[in-house]
């Protein structure tokens, strides 16, 4: 399962259904949903992602520092996704 909360795992198994009745691919969206449930809180994942790719890719993992500044300007774009969605 993707990144969840129990939100999210409450509503799926009724996502799974309706999109048994909607789609065309019922084998398709068995196999996305589950995997994506919580991607849209992005704001949330997004470091995990990050950290993911950096450790994928040889790279090291960020300082305090570093990550400092990662949060102090994620933060404020974060809030600001929030208010538009």
């Amino acid at each position: 399962m993707g990144f969840s909360t129990m939100s999210s795992m409450a509503a799926l198994s009724l996502t799974l259904r309706a999109s048994k009745l909607n789609t065309q691919n019922s084998l398709l969206t068995r196999a996305i949903i589950p995997t994506t449930v919580n991607i849209h809180l992005i704001g949330n994942n997004i470091f995990i992602m990050a950290m993911m790719s950096l450790l994928t890719f040889g790279y090291n993992l960020p300082t305090f520092d570093h990550y400092f500044v990662f949060a102090f300007f994620l933060l404020p774009l974060n809030l600001l996704w929030q208010q538009c969605s």
